[in-house]
């Protein structure tokens, strides 16, 4: 006669000396990811995983993991790769908020999920998706694959090769980052209904189909807008194209290369004749508060302006 016993042996808690040498200490299987947040009470947490987690590739769980300490009150949700992600045909879907440090290693089709707010403080990643909100830091590479933001994109630094396109009612926010893809009809992609803002970075190739979304600054190799759209309509108020050190007075360009935008005060011109010394363009209006005089280039900007200014006006 036999008698069946089932053993269960007890899961791993994986522990990990050095990070540089991704390896369980315990049970020896190589380590993925490792996650790490700070408890309401200050002590830090720390967890690691392995490829054949119980969820896909253990990105998944270790985000999960990550949210439920979320969850529970802690803070600095940080998710931090200890290998390349290299799997054919998988996907890193990150939810709710956390910072992603890849490091030296890259990660491939990582998507930001609707509602995840998510900051890339470093790695390589080869194709994204973006639902929700991402912020990208200096140091971070997107490469060869395109980035599709249906979300918020907001960068204020890296490297983004391949094609960028922000989609239907996206929001774009760019201070920093070099766009370096400088094909036609790839680059840079706004779509109809894109808002934001750009005060900064360099641009290879910017296509905008939108005008809603104003630049401050920001310096462009090729920029263009589609059909009846103006160069002009993109400029936040008392800000310029500049070549060189020559503000572009046309306001009737639809396509320019190598320039900078500019921001600076608009005057009422030395002739008093209500035309911008420094940029050539018209002023529409002038409002005096409190004995300072603004001038702008739109009606309507002028308007706001009157209505948020305290004092005599």
């Amino acid at each position: 006669d036999y008698t069946a016993y089932k053993v269960q042996f007890p899961e791993c808690v994986h522990q990990c000396a050095d990070d540089s040498n991704p390896v369980c200490s315990v049970c020896h299987k190589k380590l993925y990811t490792k996650i790490t947040a700070k408890a309401a009470d200050g002590t830090a947490k720390t967890a690691y995983f392995t490829e054949d987690s119980a969820l896909e590739n253990g990105y998944v769980e270790a985000i999960q993991t990550l949210n439920g300490w979320s969850n529970e009150g802690c803070t600095e949700p940080t998710l931090t790769l200890l290998r390349d992600m290299y799997a054919f045909g998988t996907s890193m879907p990150l939810t709710g908020t956390l910072t992603l440090k890849g490091g030296t290693h890259t990660a491939k089709n990582v998507t930001v999920a609707k509602n995840a707010d998510v900051t890339f403080a470093s790695g390589s990643y080869k194709g994204a998706t973006i639902d929700g909100t991402a912020t990208v830091k200096e140091g971070v590479t997107f490469t060869d694959a395109s980035v599709e933001v249906n979300g918020t994109l907001n960068a204020k630094g890296g490297t983004f090769t391949g094609n960028v396109k922000f989609n239907g009612s996206s929001i774009a926010n760019i201070s920093g980052g070099n766009f370096t893809n400088d094909k036609s009809y790839e680059g840079v992609e706004f779509d109809y209904s894109v808002t934001g803002t750009i005060s900064g970075g360099t641009f290879a190739f910017a296509w905008f189909y939108t005008t809603k979304v104003k630049l401050s600054g920001g310096t462009f190799t090729t920029i263009k807008t589609n059909g009846d759209r103006r160069l002009a309509d993109l400029l936040a108020e008392g800000a310029a194209y500049y070549s060189g050190d020559s503000a572009v007075s046309d306001d009737k360009l639809s396509s320019l290369t190598n320039v900078t935008v500019k921001s600076h005060e608009h005057d009422g011109g030395k002739d008093g004749n209500g035309t911008c010394s420094i940029c050539g363009k018209q002023m529409a209006a002038s409002l005096t508060v409190g004995g300072k005089t603004s001038w702008y280039a739109a009606f309507a900007t002028a308007i706001e302006a009157a209505n948020a200014a305290d004092g005599e006006k």
